[in-house]
């Protein structure tokens, strides 16, 4: 890929890393938000952080009355857990 940051270097995508990865085959990282809120309250005159998307494609499936959603609810507690991180 183009945007590979170093000479010689590889990517490897999620699912052959055997880490959680979303139906778009986009890893699943939630440490990743904290680290980014972590980065940029260290900047010097930061404004308000607001954070006002997250979510994940994950496999549906039909069902006319419940549709567990183990998934997107694991991603979204986890992601908020990592706010959680960083505000403590």
């Amino acid at each position: 890929s183009w945007w590979t940051p170093y000479l010689k270097a590889k990517l490897v995508s999620a699912k052959d890393r055997q880490v959680p990865y979303t139906q778009m085959n986009w890893e699943v990282y939630p440490d990743a938000l904290y680290e980014m809120i972590r980065q940029f309250s260290s900047y010097e005159n930061m404004p308000e952080l607001l954070i006002t998307e997250n979510g994940a494609a994950f496999h549906d499936t039909d069902h006319p009355e419940l549709i567990e959603d183990k998934n997107r609810l694991e991603y979204l507690q986890n992601h908020i857990q990592q706010v959680q991180r960083a505000i403590e």
